[in-house]
């Protein structure tokens, strides 16, 4: 399922920890809003919480903000894992371009998101250094995708 639909459906569910609703609801605030714009108000709102939950789960804003990006992140990647595993390897290439185009739109807030923090970890370190950790597993699954395709004849 495609992050943007997930985060969709996740907004509502019954049950649903006060942690995971929290890094639902930055994410869902920094993909409408922008990252300058969001704050922990927002947030709270966003989540139906109090603000003070906030800082009980997380120890700042900034935070909260690594951990809806590592869930967003994780959820992309394992959409992608499912797609390597499912697929064989002479097909791979054609079919990742296919779900990338078939995606697009829906993971449009995730590459939002990132491109945010990508943004303001230019003048981070501690957020470079962080997003690079992602950026790190998606090239790996990346190259492996680009090398079944330059295997082709």
């Amino acid at each position: 399922m495609a992050y943007r639909a997930s985060m969709a459906a996740t907004k509502t569910t019954p049950g649903q920890g006060t942690r995971d609703k929290l890094i639902d609801a930055a994410f869902r605030a920094v993909a409408r809003d922008g990252l300058a714009d969001t704050n922990v108000k927002s947030i709270a709102a966003e989540a139906g919480v109090n603000p003070g939950l906030l800082h009980y789960h997380f120890a700042s804003k900034d935070a909260l903000l690594q951990a809806a990006v590592e869930s967003a992140t994780a959820r992309y990647m394992a959409e992608i894992d499912a797609l390597i595993a499912a697929t064989p390897r002479a097909e791979l290439f054609d079919a990742y371009v296919r779900f990338s185009a078939e995606t697009l739109e829906a993971n449009r807030d995730l590459f939002r998101v990132r491109l945010s923090l990508g943004v303001r970890a230019m003048n981070d370190a501690g957020l470079a250094a962080q997003l690079e950790v992602a950026n790190e597993a998606i090239r790996g699954r990346l190259a492996m995708v680009f090398g079944a395709g330059a295997g082709r004849s």
